[in-house]
């Protein structure tokens, strides 16, 4: 095996904590890496100081990937054909090989090293994203706290409603501004040990409330919304949020080889991080939950994987207080648009993003719920039309002969060989803790706490984002749930739910759910949409309703 020879890069050399910026200087540091990493032959360690470096000048950065198609001489340009998705960052970097950013820790092993990325008070806005990685190989971060500032919501104690209007106390270090925004409203309540419990259904959702949150006085933040004001009462806590757009706080895309460890996130201004068609990927020790009384973390998914692949393996992940998912794991379906003669290729579309394909990748070809392989031999990106994601596909052997305009496929080189997640928590969040529509997944040793939606729900979703795949030879063990799946998502109630959206049939099949305990909920599983469910040497306490089926299959 040839050696690789370590450089280390100190970031002191070009930005040290309490600079009024220190994007430009990490960002030169990681040009740097980028330089000495490009022949494959040496590895870089960026090594940070303790302390918190401020984050106040962003690049533009462009969301595009550059593979278009696996055709030799399309014709096609990088970028042409695609609408390129440019934003802003703080600190960015592609194409880096070999390369370790490395932060500091204190006497008990917590990140000291912070990156803060400013925040400049437009409600319900787009902010820089504090990383962004895009096809990098060997990627590792370790030892981080990666924060808004000034903090994107706030929380605190109701102290009168009248059902019209809500007066609110805000927590002893929390934010106090003029005008906040009223976005993804939760209310808690005091549970029996006194800390605060997630209660019904949210307040408010990505939408907002009827008005803005207003000041008056020292500590107190006023609304006028009779919807709000009249589900809550004295002494009850809630929080809120200045906004809830589709964004990125942290954005890893086309990263193969990503290690992430011991990294915090206590506060979002949107999704706190993105993993998008990155393959195999590590995560250990790895936290999104808030800090102080702040009681939420942030208006959106705590950690969502996007079409990645390969294995993925989590130990030790906290999440606390997001609004929706603990963790988001889906591909997305394709649809026939047109069958080519003979039935060896076809054109197919999907929604909303384009994602390059892999040669020799197999695609699951539905007829119903039961699908068959084939395998792709060329695929050509034939760019957007009325919103949709076109290409072009060659199968080996043809398609089936069910197969025609409108059928359903899933490109398994965007799902995941396998998915391991031990020894994490996830509590106090509006949606679920796992949202699956994955395979091949493991869950064990994790708690689920006051979660809105089940614990962990797994299923296609069919209704407008057309989210895939569905579960299949799924493992859950040695899990525990408590005060889970009190408000329905599509219909799935309970602590562990298997059911689909928009879509009717066994499409979730091979699930094993054993060891568990389950407590203080309306139900322990609900199985719909699913076969070859079984559920063993599971514990019950204060359940009403042990297993839900809705079809005889279970």
């Amino acid at each position: 095996m040839e050696k690789i020879n370590i450089t280390n890069i100190y970031i002191r050399d070009y930005t040290s904590p309490g600079d009024a910026d220190s994007a430009n200087g990490i960002r030169a540091a990681l040009t740097k890496a980028l330089e000495i990493t490009a022949g494959g032959r040496e590895s870089v360690a960026v090594r940070f100081e303790a302390g918190e470096y401020r984050l106040a000048d962003p690049c533009e950065v462009s969301g595009g990937r550059f593979r278009r198609s696996s055709a030799a001489g399309d014709g096609l340009d990088p970028g042409e054909g695609e609408k390129q998705s440019l934003t802003e960052a703080y600190v960015a970097a592609a194409g880096l090989k070999n390369v370790t950013l490395e932060g500091a820790v204190d006497e008990n092993g917590t990140p000291a090293t912070t990156l803060s990325g400013g925040y400049d008070g437009e409600l319900n806005s787009i902010q820089p994203s504090i990383l962004f990685f895009r096809d990098c190989l060997s990627l590792t971060l370790r030892n981080f706290r990666i924060v808004r500032s000034p903090m994107f919501g706030s929380a605190g104690e109701v102290i009168s409603t009248d059902g019209e209007t809500l007066k609110i106390r805000v927590f002893e270090g929390n934010p106090v501004r003029g005008r906040m925004g009223s976005y993804c409203m939760n209310r808690f309540t005091r549970g029996g040990d006194g800390s605060w419990v997630l209660t019904g259904e949210s307040l408010t959702y990505g939408q907002g409330g009827a008005d803005c949150l207003t000041r008056e006085g020292e500590d107190i933040m006023v609304l006028r919304d009779p919807k709000v004001a009249s589900r809550v009462e004295p002494g009850d806590a809630v929080s809120w949020h200045d906004g809830a757009k589709t964004d990125f706080q942290s954005y890893f895309g086309g990263c193969r080889g990503l290690t992430l460890e011991n990294i915090r996130t206590p506060n979002t201004n949107g999704f706190a991080m993105l993993a998008f068609q990155c393959r195999n990927i590590t995560a250990k020790n790895i936290s999104f939950a808030p800090e102080g009384k702040m009681l939420f973390c942030g208006p959106r998914d705590a950690w969502k994987l996007q079409s990645c692949s390969g294995n993925i393996r989590i130990e030790g992940m906290e999440v606390e207080g997001v609004r929706m998912d603990g963790q988001n794991m889906h591909s997305t379906f394709f649809f026939i648009r047109r069958v080519g003669r003979g039935r060896g290729s076809c054109v197919v579309s999907t929604k909303h993003h384009y994602v390059p394909l892999e040669d020799g990748s197999e695609f699951e070809i539905y007829d119903g719920a039961d699908f068959t392989l084939r395998r792709v031999t060329r695929w050509l990106f034939l760019g957007e039309r009325e919103g949709k994601q076109l290409y072009a596909l060659t199968f080996e052997g043809g398609l089936p002969e069910f197969a025609d305009v409108g059928t359903m496929l899933l490109a398994r080189c965007l799902a995941p060989d396998s998915y391991v997640c031990e020894d994490s928590s996830f509590r106090n969040i509006a949606g679920a803790g796992h949202l699956s529509r994955i395979s091949n997944m493991r869950i064990r040793r994790c708690r689920y706490e006051n979660l809105m939606n089940p614990g962990i729900l797994m299923g296609a979703e069919f209704t407008f984002f057309h989210e895939g795949g569905s579960s299949r030879d799924c493992v859950i063990e040695d899990c525990s749930f408590a005060n889970c799946g009190f408000h329905p998502r599509y219909g799935a109630v309970g602590c562990i739910a298997a059911r689909c959206a928009g879509l009717d049939g066994p499409y979730n099949r091979r699930i094993r759910i054993r060891g568990c305990s389950f407590a203080d909920s309306e139900v322990g599983v609900h199985i719909a949409d699913a076969e070859d469910v079984t559920v063993e040497n599971c514990d019950y306490i204060n359940i009403a309703n042990e297993i839900v089926y809705d079809d005889k299959r279970f």
